[in-house]
């Protein structure tokens, strides 16, 4: 999917048969164009954040929807981005009660933050979200961080619209 196709009549001559073959290239490729590689997963069991002042991953239970093998529920904190490109990546947590800075961070194979987002507690749960564009070169993968410093166990929140991460390939890296 989202790859480069040669187009299935740049070698026809004047006399050539349209080939059953040609059409099932020309179909191949609408369909790789119209579906690019996405990926969206969600939490719907409870995660507590128990170590106040640093980063912990986040893990996901629940796939909605997955064109390209992006994420395995035995690795449930990464989505894996297999088609070289470029994506946008979002994510959204719910945190409960928080009096102290929480903070949220998008990481490519394990390394440097891509997205970074720093905000102060509040006394009532609350929403938070980021987004990014990762560029891979092919089995790359991300993952989200968060922080807390409430000082002691804070709670996610759960459920499709609470504890969303998505990738959605965009275009080519150029």
């Amino acid at each position: 999917m989202a790859k480069t196709y040669n187009g299935p009549f740049s070698d026809v001559a004047t006399g050539d048969v349209y080939t059953a073959a040609a059409h099932n290239l020309v179909l191949e490729n609408l369909n790789n164009h119209r579906v690019p590689p996405m990926c969206s997963v969600y939490r719907t069991a409870a995660l507590s954040h128990t170590a106040t002042g640093t980063y912990q991953v986040y893990t996901y239970d629940t796939e909605l929807y997955d064109t390209d093998s992006m994420w395995d529920a035995g690795s449930p904190t990464r989505i894996t981005l297999n088609t070289a490109g470029v994506y946008d990546v979002k994510f959204v947590v719910s945190l409960g009660n928080t009096t102290g800075l929480i903070a949220g961070a998008i990481y490519k194979d394990g390394g440097a933050y891509q997205f970074l987002f720093l905000d102060a507690g509040q006394a009532t749960a609350n929403y938070k979200s980021g987004s990014t564009n990762v560029v891979s070169t092919g089995s790359t993968y991300i993952e989200a961080y968060f922080y807390q410093a409430s000082g002691g166990s804070l709670n996610y929140n759960v459920g499709l619209t609470q504890s969303l991460f998505s990738a959605t390939w965009i275009g080519q890296a150029s």
